[in-house]
């Protein structure tokens, strides 16, 4: 195994793009895809399950709402909470995503201007079975 760090990580994302290979919304729906998976894998089915997806407004953010909404697909009971001062995500892949969250019946969406107003998500941690952090990126 090889761990990169953020800028090798960086490199790589915007080489596979920029080079054709995976277009940036297709990166952003595996990588989300493959959390939930891996979480499935580990956990089970999760059929009722509580998760709390705390996401940031950048790109690793809108990997955790496609998370969301492929773990809602599967009877997850999901909570999103946006930490963003601008009330939305940045870049139009992490915002689509974060729109089509508008549809799934079983994801609520909360947003908290600050990282430190967390006292709005204390209830939410302590109700869910499992916390998705998809908070910061390598941006």
């Amino acid at each position: 195994m090889r761990l990169l760090t953020a800028e090798e990580m960086h490199r790589l994302d915007r080489a596979t793009i920029e080079g054709g290979f995976v277009p940036g919304p297709e990166l952003m729906e595996r990588a989300g895809a493959g959390v939930a998976a891996a979480m499935e894998r580990r956990y089970g089915p999760p059929l009722g399950l509580r998760v709390l997806v705390l996401s940031g407004p950048g790109n690793n953010g809108g990997d955790g709402f496609v998370a969301a909404r492929y773990l809602a697909r599967h009877g997850a009971r999901v909570v999103v909470a946006l930490v963003a001062g601008e009330g939305r995500p940045r870049g139009k892949d992490a915002a689509r995503n974060w729109d089509r969250l508008d549809h799934e019946e079983l994801v609520e969406r909360v947003h908290t201007p600050v990282a430190r107003d967390v006292a709005i998500l204390a209830q939410g941690i302590e109700k869910a079975a499992v916390v998705v952090d998809a908070l910061l990126g390598t941006g």
